[in-house]
């Protein structure tokens, strides 16, 4: 990863995101997209107390029909909307949180190396499926 704080900085503040090339390996990458696979392959069997941590496309339609304009419900099937507490599902998304060059990026964003993780949370995106997650902040 090349360590370019300025940038990160600045693509920060004009954009609203950053992306940092290289800031993962490709092996670790892989790790966590066969971790994210295996979540959403798995989701209607596993057990309660994890799946009380998933929302379903399916679900979020039926409560919120009128974002869904553009979703076919009798496709929907089993596709994920969102998972929550990622660490409870597969030990990958745990290390990501104590993840060196994640946390050197995080330091100079932050200007402190003092901060906490908040909602390990994974937004997902089904193919022709998956409703509009709109623009909201978690807290005041």
């Amino acid at each position: 990863m090349k360590h370019e704080p300025e940038k990160w900085i600045s693509d920060y503040e004009a954009n609203g995101y950053l992306v940092v090339e290289d800031c993962l390996s490709g092996e670790t990458l892989q790790k966590v997209r066969d971790a994210a696979d295996r979540v959403a392959r798995d989701a209607e069997t596993l057990p309660r107390y994890l799946k009380s941590h998933i929302q379903f496309e399916r679900d979020y339609y039926k409560a919120q029909p009128q974002y869904n304009t553009d979703v076919d419900p009798t496709q929907i099937g089993s596709a994920l909307r969102n998972v929550m507490e990622l660490p409870l599902f597969d030990p990958i998304f745990a290390k990501l949180i104590i993840h060196e060059p994640l946390l050197d990026v995080l330091e100079v964003l932050f200007g402190s190396s003092e901060f906490h993780f908040h909602n390990y949370k994974m937004i997902t995106k089904a193919p022709r499926v998956s409703s509009v997650f709109r623009w909201h902040r978690e807290l005041p």
